[in-house]
């Protein structure tokens, strides 16, 4: 199983630690208006939102998480922000980063759009001067265009530096990913495409001896063999044996149950 290491960032300086601040807070409180619509919508228990997200490079263990819950996160190295913020405008996928330049990016943009959307709200001297009489028919228009902001600009910023276990509790409070052992290895981990049914008894001599090699013993292929799937992108193989049962717990443990 490959893993993405992300590179050593510097410590955050003294001089950036009051910025960082101001950051954090503001993505907090644009956090809180995008939770209760999130809360709202898993009122229905056990109930599977497919949330699609896209993750910067600083976040890739991250994206493998979301992947190993049959969830659809893209994630690269090779990703600009600029890159980021289009594929998920188009695709309508949640951003992630724990980068400061693309998180001061999906700010500028949100408070662009907030200020488009008071300049809409009150478009007319006459609707101004008439808002007690039209307060109803305002209020809703304004709900109406604040949801459809909120659904364009969903993101999360998670900071790379603090433990693994935190930055994972950050993202299942904000979005709660429901545990299903059936969904563990529908994603390959790293192309993040559904894998595919392999029917071993159809396979080439050759591969099947890859496979006995990568299960370590012929018994452990004949035990596991109905279980194998593949990514058809990276050519990577999945079954059901001791690393996958691992993977279940770490999956069940941070994850909403």
């Amino acid at each position: 199983m490959q893993n993405h290491k992300t590179e050593d960032q510097p410590p955050i300086g003294n001089e950036e630690k009051e910025i960082d601040e101001q950051l954090v807070e503001t993505v907090e409180k644009q956090l809180t208006i995008n939770n209760n619509e999130i809360n709202n919508a898993n009122d229905t228990k056990d109930e599977i939102i497919e949330y699609k997200f896209i993750a910067d490079g600083s976040l890739c263990k991250i994206a493998k998480h979301i992947r190993l819950l049959g969830y659809d996160c893209l994630c690269d190295f090779s990703y600009s922000s600029a890159y980021i913020i289009y594929k998920a405008t188009i695709e309508k996928r949640i951003v992630l980063t724990g980068g400061k330049q693309l998180l001061q990016l999906l700010l500028s943009k949100q408070r662009k759009k907030n200020k488009e959307l008071e300049n809409d709200y009150y478009d007319s001297e006459e609707e101004e001067e008439n808002l007690q009489e039209e307060e109803e028919v305002l209020n809703n228009k304004k709900n109406e265009m604040m949801k459809k902001e909120e659904e364009e600009n969903n993101f999360l910023y998670i900071d790379s530096h603090r433990p693994y276990s935190e930055q994972l509790n950050l993202l299942i409070k904000t979005y709660p990913l429901i545990f299903k052992e059936e969904r563990i290895f529908t994603r390959c981990l790293k192309c993040n495409i559904p894998v595919t049914k392999i029917n071993t008894d159809l396979l080439e001599k050759e591969e099947i001896d890859k496979l006995i090699n990568l299960m370590k013993s012929i018994e452990k292929y004949n035990q596991y063999k109905h279980t194998v799937t593949k990514c058809l992108e990276c050519k990577k193989y999945y079954w059901v044996g001791h690393y996958y049962y691992r993977c279940v717990e770490f999956a069940k443990t941070y994850s909403k149950k």
